[in-house]
Order: structure tokens, then C-alpha cells, then sequence
């Protein structure tokens, strides 16, 4: 095969005109020269040419082939994050639907079997899991879950689906700085916030823009008053007052006083309560849980308007646990009944107020699993309590 010669028709071209062609020629960004640039190439050798052309419409086809290839790769990258954040939203949906759905079982049960108040307790507190989600917008389909029970001609009845519900579980906040404890107040108030943003599609500009900001965590002056707030928001939206649950109120408590911020935790949270419960003019009623008084002893002095209830009220003992002849006639229904003196040596000697009863944890963990053991966790902290003795 013999090497192409140089064309000797092209004019001769001196060393010092090649050395500016092929340095011109280095520095360029182009995937296809220009014309004078292949006239250049031409001149030092035929066919010269034609083969950088070739080469850079080779090059640049390469080149759209990976552009390509990392685009269907992003493209590929973003429909997983899409479709995991899907999946993600739904599992959570289903998870707290699934503890929703366990509540209002057991308070379902619990009205079955005569059991109005703390039955009806428990279902308050899922229909207040399930206004969060849907509002008041589903009343009529919830109602259906009530059908067929005692409670269901009752005198409730007529409440039921009629207000708002605010759920608040202060159980996680366990931060061990006033500092830690504030963000997790900021994300608790604002998961709540965006449960109910489509409250948002009635208000004013000036409304809409402090509700965001509550909400996306930027607004720290308003957040003491936060539950007032979105109640007020909520009864203009329904035009009905608000139930305000608020499930385990002295646990951030008790967590200041053990790590050392009492005085920072009390003083939010004298204004997060009292505005929320007492000075609130789109209140229709609120209830508190937790396992200390500490609310009404002096420190919560501006929230002198709460009707308690303890384990030593005779008012509502019996609500409290299940009684005797209750867990005989559970037993009996699930064909257990052959161990009821072992289950009182296990389960029974809860005295509230003037009345004997029966741990409900234990006793419906026994019946699911058919075990005599202990279920029952003393998760509760008495930290506060025992330093008061001291």
C-alpha cells in the first residue's frame, strides 16, 4: 500500500506559515473547523481535509451519544426520586391509617361492650387523628363506624363530625437543650400547620403570610400562640369552634426540669397553654392528659380554668381500666375464661378512686397472644416528682 503523496499542484508552504497553521488550529473549541482553517490543512497535505471533517463529525456524534445516554441516566435518577417520595408519602399514609384505624377498633369495642365514656374517649382521640387528615369533610362516611353500636343513638351523636379537632402529642419532645427542645416545637407545630393547609384557600394575604411562616419554621414570635392561631383560622374556615386534645402536656415538662432549662420550658409553655385553652375565644372545649398535676400547682397559675381528673377521682374511676366483670366476659368470649384466677394475680390490684381494675394494655395483649406475662413498661418519668421529695 503506498503512503498518499503531497498533492505538488497545492503551493508549497514555508515552515514557519505550518507552525501558525498548526498552532491555530491547537487551540481551537470547535468540533468542526472553520473554512480558512481547512483550506490550511489542505495546503500541507491533500485529502487532509476531508479526514478532520470526518473525524469531528465522528467526535461530536460521540459526543451525543453520552449527552444522551446522561440524560435517559437523570431522567432515570429523577422518576426513582419521584417515585420513592410516592411511595414514602403512602407508607405513611397506610402507617398512620393503620393507628387510626387500631383506635377506633378498640374504642369500637369498648362502646360494644357498655363501655360509653372510655370508649368513646378513644375514639375521640383516632376522629381526632382523622379531622387532621380530611377535616370535616368525610362526616358523613365516618359516621357509618358507629352504626349498629350503643353509643350510636346516643346524645353524641349529634356531635359527631360537627367541629374541628386539634391533635397534639407532646410525648417527643425530649430535647436536651432548650435549644434542641424549640426545633422540635417548630417541626411538631408545623407538621400540624401543613395537615391543615388547605385552610389556607380562605384566607386573607396578611392571614395566608403569617400562616406560612409558622408553618416552614421561619416565624419564632408567633409560635407560643401558635394553637390559638390555627384555631382561630379553623373556625373561620368551618364556622364552628374548636376541640383542641392535648396528649401528654407535662412530658417536655418534666424533660427541662431533668435537663436543666425548667425555666425556659415553663415560660413557653405558660403562654402555649393558656392561650390555647383559656383566653381563646374559638375554643369549644379542650382536654389535657398527662401523668402529673403540675398544671395546676402554681407554675401554670394564668390556666386556673381546668376541671381535673385523677386516678383518685371517684367521678370517672371506673373509666380508667376495665373492670372485673368486663375482663370475665372478654375471657369468656375468646373461650379463656378457664384462666381468670391467674389473670387477676397478674393483671388486677389497680385501685382508682374507690374501684378495683384491671390494666387494658395487659389484658388485651393477653387475650392477642394467649400469654400470662408482663406487657406493661414502666415508661413513665418521675424525675420531677422524686426531686420535689428530696
Amino acid at each position: 500500500m503506498s503512503r498518499r503523496k503531497l498533492n505538488k499542484s497545492v503551493p508549497q508552504i514555508s515552515k514557519k506559515e505550518e507552525r501558525t497553521i498548526s498552532k491555530s488550529l491547537s487551540f481551537r473549541s470547535a468540533p468542526i473547523p472553520t473554512v480558512e482553517e481547512l483550506q490550511g490543512y489542505e495546503k500541507i497535505q491533500e485529502g487532509l481535509a476531508s479526514r478532520i471533517v470526518a473525524m469531528a463529525e465522528k467526535q461530536q456524534e460521540n459526543r451525543q451519544k453520552i449527552e444522551l445516554q446522561e440524560s435517559k441516566s437523570f431522567q432515570n435518577c429523577q422518576e426513582k426520586l419521584v417515585n420513592g417520595a410516592v411511595i414514602y408519602r403512602l407508607l405513611g399514609q397506610i402507617i398512620g391509617g393503620t393507628v387510626v384505624l387500631s383506635a377506633l377498633i378498640g374504642g369500637i369495642y369498648l362502646l360494644s361492650i357498655g363501655r360509653d365514656l372510655v370508649g368513646y374517649i378513644t375514639m375521640l382521640g383516632a376522629i381526632g387523628g382523622l379531622a387532621i387528615s380530611v377535616g370535616l369533610r368525610n362526616k358523613d362516611e365516618n359516621r357509618k363506624l358507629f352504626e349498629g353500636l350503643k353509643i350510636f343513638g346516643s346524645e353524641y351523636m349529634k356531635e359527631q363530625g360537627k367541629y374541628p379537632v386539634i391533635f397534639v402529642s407532646l410525648k417527643d419532645l425530649r430535647g436536651d437543650t432548650w435549644e434542641m427542645c424549640l426545633m422540635e416545637i417548630k417541626k411538631l407545630i408545623s407538621k400540624i400547620y401543613r395537615e391543615f393547609q388547605y385552610i389556607t384557600e380562605k384566607m386573607n394575604e396578611d392571614d395566608k403570610e403569617i400562616y406560612d411562616s409558622i408553618k416552614n419554621r421561619k416565624n419564632d414570635m408567633d409560635l407560643n400562640t401558635s394553637i390559638e392561631l390555627l384555631s382561630e383560622y379553623l373556625f373561620e374556615y368551618y364556622g364552628e369552634r374548636v376541640i383542641i386534645l392535648i396528649d401528654e402536656y407535662d412530658a417536655p415538662i418534666i424533660n427541662a426540669f431533668d435537663k436543666g432549662y425548667y425555666n425556659e420550658a415553663i415560660n413557653f409553655f405558660q403562654v402555649f397553654y393558656s392561650s390555647a385553652l383559656k383566653t381563646n375565644d374559638s375554643l369549644k372545649y379542650g382536654i389535657l392528659t398527662g401523668i402529673t398535676r403540675i398544671i395546676k400547682e402554681g407554675i401554670f397559675s394564668g390556666l386556673n380554668n381546668l376541671y381535673v381528673n385523677t386516678i383518685l377521682s371517684k367521678n370517672y374511676s371506673e373509666y380508667f381500666g376495665l373492670l372485673e366483670s368486663e375482663v370475665i366476659e372478654m375471657l369468656d368470649y375468646f373461650e379463656m375464661k378457664y384462666k381468670i384466677e391467674e389473670v387477676k394475680e397478674w393483671y388486677n390490684g389497680y385501685i382508682f378512686g374507690d374501684k378495683r381494675v384491671y390494666n387494658p394494655w395487659s389484658i388485651i395483649n393477653y387475650v392477642d397472644n394467649g400469654e400470662i406475662k408482663a406487657y406493661w413498661a414502666n415508661v413513665s418519668e418521675n424525675t420531677l416528682l422524686e426531686n420535689m421529695l428530696d
